[in-house]
């Protein structure tokens, strides 16, 4: 008794709380504010505003609702369903009332991007079921118990026009009901769309549609019937125009109908659009089927709410049957399709014109392969463009790829190209190109072949007098390209047999194509290739688009390549052979080959060896480039060399004549800029370095490189140090054959951020440099300025912008010392002065006369006569004259016009020259030996030639400690390095006998 009077307590207040909680359970607010947290716990729903919530046992009532999702926005006003939940929840859904009025559905809001599928978990999942039909009323079996007393729907429908137009909106409504077991069930919609004034033919669109729907059972129906009319009015339609559908499903006996017909009223007549009928007998047998299509653009545009159609009529009919589980379809039937104005379909597209496609078929699908009894195709235009046939009934295996035909040897399919205008590849093209010439034809027949196919071409596929032309400039003119192939694939895998590309032009082969490939089948089995390229040169220049590098009468190029391709490993072998080069102005230029060779591994590796050949007149040099580059992330990493055992410069120059002849336009007079405008901007520098992404190393070694005829061979050899921000020449060494040589030893350092980023220090030795064979091809036929070796010690540095400006920002100190040889500088001003043979005249004449004079007791005879001898020896010994020592020092500065001679000094035993000057540099160092010059000079002399001077009167009365006397006015030599002028010293000279 004491035990049960607390366990009565606890019931009863239990009891209570459930009904104090069943209770707020039944409060509005209470649901109000629970729906309101599972919506902000669930964003993907797009509800963003709920008014009030209220869920009774027989009712449920919402208002003031919003939903925003991509693609469509939705306004509830207020939404009320009656609907006992107790037998809801016993699956039996007795929908007494729903009614939803003033709603809005906007269809103009932006869509979502498309999301990336998430990834699948199938791997997890059972396997599907193979999907069995059996007829529509069998996947329309509801789930639970469904009755619904009435509906009543009223709302808005905004949906979007021609992009950047107004959109139109939709009166939309929904009434109707009495829908239950053993009756019918009959729902009326209404729709009355409207278009803004001037957007489309039609501005107002009226729908009724009556949904008829009896159920047999409370969850299974036995007939289905939507009947529509749409009837539509404008100012294009002023007697408007009515398109109608009928779609019937029906039950009986297990046996299932289904019939679907559109058509239009217009005008009093009447026009069957689409007719499809489908009779499915059920117990496992087929179902089958008709369909017919006489549709036309005109028949479909007032419905289409302002979306314009392409102009078509399409005429089509056939039928079809499958089994429940659609492993076996059989599908026949002919369609006729005529076409224009395709711009609605893709922009440009109305280029194509007027098209008509028709076609006739006879498929059988079955899951063992494809069977195509029966297949024609033909397109045309303006006249006949494709026609593709299937010549003999054939059975595609898709999982194989074999073709099974009853007759192998004969022809299977063929594909005739009557005519494809070139006009059509227009849409695609970019804007500015245009592309005429003839209709490309051809014709092609294919054939099984050891369970696949074989194709080739009956007649080559050929386009004649092709030309293009972009942005108004002419690439390519009158071209006749014409193709012949063969290829094949078979289980054993696929080959292709190119067996001529072939371009022509007024009569000229310009080039041909053969190219063989195949791949096995199977797993990374390679794809191999070889063929063989022949090109006439000047034929292929003289098109337009090479017409700048037109300068060649006659040449020969021919290629032969194989190629390897597979994951492991790429390899290509190329031969080169170009022959029988000759420029326009008739110079010969020398024979090109080579035998390339380069692999690509899979991590990226490029192993190459390029080995070429120069032959002109049989003088052969040569240049093998090999090496390895491999990418990464970083950049490529490059170990390369360059070797040769012969290279003739000569004759590589020879092909600076390929270079195309400038185009530049005339300068025009430029009128001097006034103070106050802008002066022009100077160019950014540099960001990265001229070889950003480049690292390794390359090595030069070039064992006999000849410059010129007359000139002496030289052996180069150097590497090349490459890292991201210093480029460092290691060691150039140049090795003559008289034991002269040079070293050359350079860094390029790059520091970004900085006005001038590049900076270039250079030294420069070299020993025992013999400059006469440079000095004499700089001034053939004349004896060399000076005749000896030399020693050189010199720096190169300098910033700059970048490294094509080095040049005009580089700073140069160098000093030439000979210690011995033989000055000829003189030898051109001297010998000018009646020198050479006279000169032995002269010399006895004046002896002749102080000899007279000295006997005679005529003073002044013997002094003439001795001048005379005098002049004669002087201007002899200025002819040429060994020299103990001769330095020169030199400076140039970056933006000078000149290089200055800070030094010019020569010592012989008789004589002393001392000086400075310069040399025009504004033609760059590369012709620094013609370039004007400008010395000043101060001349001492002792023994014989002091004699002799003195005699003229031309030296000053003190020697110096060396016994060396200066003459009385210094002297300007001009000229070129390799032609001096020393006339100046010369009539100091002359001055003095006269």
């Amino acid at each position: 008794m004491k035990l049960l009077r607390p366990l009565l307590i606890g019931i009863g207040i239990l009891a209570f709380v459930l009904i104090v909680a069943l209770v707020l359970a039944l409060l509005p607010s209470v649901q109000t504010w629970a729906a309101r947290r599972v919506i902000a716990g669930d964003p993907s729903l797009g509800v963003t505003q709920l008014g009030r919530v209220s869920v009774g046992l027989n009712r449920i009532e919402v208002t003031d609702v919003v939903v925003n999702r991509p693609g469509l926005n939705l306004t509830l006003p207020s939404a009320v369903i009656e609907l006992p939940l107790l037998s809801a929840a016993r699956s039996d859904i007795q929908l007494k009332n729903l009614v939803a009025k003033g709603w809005t559905l906007d269809l103009t809001a932006p869509a979502s991007p498309s999301a990336s599928p998430s990834p699948s978990s199938s791997a997890q999942e059972k396997p599907a079921e193979p999907f069995r039909f059996e007829g529509v009323f069998k996947l329309l079996e509801l789930p639970v118990d469904l009755a619904v007393g009435s509906a009543d729907l009223d709302g808005t429908v905004i949906f979007p026009t021609k992009t950047g137009q107004p959109a139109g909106r939709a009166k939309f409504t929904v009434s109707g009901g009495q829908l239950a077991a053993g009756r019918e069930g009959v729902f009326k919609i209404t729709n009355e769309a409207t278009l803004p004034d001037g957007l489309a033919p039609v501005t107002r669109l009226t729908t009724q549609s009556t949904l008829a729907l009896r159920m047999d059972t409370p969850r299974t129906f036995t007939r289905i019937a939507v009947t529509n009319e749409a009837h539509v009015t404008g100012p294009g339609l002023p007697q408007g125009a009515r398109l109608q559908s009928e779609t019937t499903l029906s039950r009986e006996s297990g046996r299932e109908s289904y019939a679907v017909l559109l058509k239009t009223i217009s005008a009093g007549s009447e026009k069957k659009l689409v007719a499809l009928t489908i009779t499915n007998p059920g117990e496992a047998k087929p179902f089958a089927g008709t369909w017919t299509f006489d549709v036309s653009d005109t028949d479909l545009s007032p419905f289409t709410l302002g979306h314009t159609l392409p102009a078509f009529a399409l005429g089509a009919g056939g039928d079809f049957q499958a089994d429940q589980r659609f492993q076996e379809i059989k599908l026949s039937g002919k369609t006729d399709l005529s076409t224009e104005n395709l711009d609605s379909v893709y922009a440009g597209l109305s280029a194509l014109g007027r098209l008509r496609v028709q076609s006739d078929f006879d498929l059988l699908y079955r899951a063992a392969g494809i069977r195509v009894n029966r297949f024609a195709f033909d397109l045309s235009g303006a006249s006949p463009v494709l026609a593709v046939k299937v010549l003999q009934a054939m059975e595609v295996v898709p999982a194989t790829g074999e073709i099974k035909v009853a007759a192998p040897e004969a022809d299977l399919v063929q594909i005739s190209l009557k005519g494809l205008p070139l006009a059509w590849a227009k849409p695609f093209a970019p804007a500015d190109l245009a592309v005429t010439g003839n209709d490309v034809r051809g014709e092609l027949v294919a054939r099984a072949d050891q369970g696949g196919f074989a194709v080739r071409t009956v007649s080559p596929v050929q386009i004649d007098k092709l030309t293009v032309v972009q942005a108004g400039k002419e690439l390519v003119r009158a071209l006749d390209l014409s193709v012949a192939l063969a290829g094949s694939h078979t289980p054993a895998g696929w080959q292709a047999d190119v067996s001529e590309i072939a371009a022509r032009s007024g009569g000229a082969t310009l080039l041909t194509l053969a190219v063989k490939a195949g791949q096995p089948s199977g797993a990374n089995q390679p794809i191999k290739a070889t063929g063989r390229l022949r090109a006439d040169i000047p034929a292929l220049l003289a098109q337009p688009a090479a017409k700048e590098f037109s300068v060649l009468s006659r040449g020969t190029a021919d290629f032969e390549f194989s190629a390897s391709v597979a994951d492991a490993l790429q390899q290509l072998s190329l031969k080169l052979g170009v022959t029988s080069l000759r420029s326009k102005d008739g110079k010969d230029l020398p024979a090109v080959s080579s035998d390339l060779r380069a692999d690509v591994h899979a991590d990226g590796r490029i192993e190459l060896n390029v080995p070429l050949v120069f032959d002109l007149a049989g003088r052969k040099s040569d240049l093998d480039l090999s090496g390895s580059l491999k990418t990464s992330t970083t950049g490529l990493a490059l170990d390369a060399q360059l070797l040769s055992r012969e290279l003739y410069v000569e004759d590589l120059q020879t092909f600076a004549a390929l270079q195309p002849a400038s185009t530049a336009p005339v300068p025009q007079p430029q009128t001097k800029p006034s103070p106050t405008s802008t002066p022009p901007t100077a160019p950014a520098p540099d960001q990265k370095p001229i070889w950003d992404g480049i690292t390794g190393n390359v090595k030069l070694a070039l064992k006999k490189v000849v410059y010129a005829a007359n000139q002496p061979p030289v052996e180069v050899s150097t590497s090349v140090k490459i890292s991201p921000d210093v480029l460092t020449l290691e060691s150039l060494n140049a090795v003559f054959p008289d034991g002269a040589a040079a070293k050359v030893d350079g860094v390029i350092k790059f520091q970004p951020g900085e006005a001038e980023p590049y900076d270039v220090s250079t030294n420069v030795s070299a020993t025992n440099f013999d400059p006469q064979p440079f000095l004499k091809a700089a001034n053939p036929g004349k004896p060399p300025t000076v005749e000896g070796k030399f020693d050189l010690m010199g720096k190169l540095s300098g910033r700059a912008t970048s490294l094509d400006k080095l040049a005009d920002t580089a700073n140069l100190d160098a000093q030439l010392v000979s210690r011995g040889g033989q000055f000829n500088g003189f030898a051109t001003s001297a010998l000018a002065a009646n020198a050479g043979k006279g000169q032995e005249l002269i010399s006895k004449g004046g002896g002749l006369l102080s000899l007279a004079g000295s006997m005679l007791g005529k003073s002044e005879l013997a002094r003439a006569g001795e001048k005379t001898r005098a002049y004669s020896d002087t201007i002899k010994r200025l002819v040429n004259f060994n020299f103990d020592q001769l330095n020169i020092d030199i400076a140039h500065r970056a933006g000078a016009a000149t290089t200055e001679i800070k030094n010019f000094s020569i010592l012989s035993p008789d004589m002393r020259l001392l000086g400075l000057g310069s040399i025009d540099s504004k033609s760059g160092l590369k012709s620094i030996l013609q370039s004007a010059m400008n010395l000043d000079l101060q001349m001492a002399v002792r023994g014989a030639q002091a004699d002799d001077l003195r005699i003229l009167d031309l030296l000053r009365k003190e020697a110096d400690e060396l016994g060396y006397t200066a003459l009385l006015e210094r002297f300007s030599v001009k000229g070129t390095p390799s032609q001096p002028n020393a006339m100046e010293l010369i009539q100091q000279i002359i001055a003095k006998i006269r």
